[in-house]
């Protein structure tokens, strides 16, 4: 009859031991994963500034908006009279969609979109053409000042020709200054 009232006891003496060993051995564990916590908080934040300075890098520190400011002032700057401004596209950083079905990102490369290794979270792209006239000193300092622009820039389809000038503006302007008619796409990478 006492084997029958102690053995559950001595069993749910047993029970309750094993649980004060377990939560003992947390609590010893706890300040190793405090330690733990902080360094990967401490990598985090690191992760988070590296992100932030490689967006500055490629966007600059302004808005994007504020760029056509900037290319309206180095046109007067170096003399460029702009024919055309004309916007052509705008593409913000879409993330990958995911596939619920098979938990899966979807590969881009199966839809053949084309995808801008500059173009990441937080950056927006703006196309545009631009067409003006200029003499050719003038191009070529207006180009260098561009160069050194803060946001990214990159020039494609730059087509150069002589311009054909009226016979009315030829006479106001010095016979010896040839202007070229120059067309560019300007593709410019900014903050959102």
């Amino acid at each position: 009859i006492i084997s029958a009232f102690v053995i559950p006891k001595y069993i749910k003496s047993n029970k309750v031991y094993y649980e004060l060993r377990e939560f003992i051995r947390k609590k010893d564990e706890l300040p190793k994963l405090k330690g733990q916590y902080i360094v990967i908080n401490q990598k985090l934040k690191l992760l988070e500034k590296k992100k932030t300075q490689i967006i500055e890098l490629i966007s600059g520190k302004t808005n994007l908006e504020t760029f056509l400011s900037r290319l309206g002032t180095l046109g007067i700057k170096n003399n460029i009279q702009f024919i055309s401004i004309v916007p052509d596209s705008f593409v913000k950083f879409i993330p990958p969609v995911s596939n619920e079905i098979n938990n899966t990102d979807t590969d881009l490369g199966d839809l053949n979109i084309q995808v801008d290794p500059l173009l990441v979270e937080g950056i927006k792209k703006y196309t545009m053409d631009i067409e003006f006239l200029s003499t050719f000193k003038d191009l070529v300092l207006f180009l260098s000042e561009l160069e050194f622009q803060e946001n990214i820039i990159l020039l494609s389809d730059i087509n150069i020709q002589q311009d054909d000038i009226n016979k009315e503006n030829k006479d106001s302007l010095n016979e010896n200054i040839d202007l070229l008619k120059t067309s560019i796409n300007i593709s410019i990478y900014g903050k959102i």
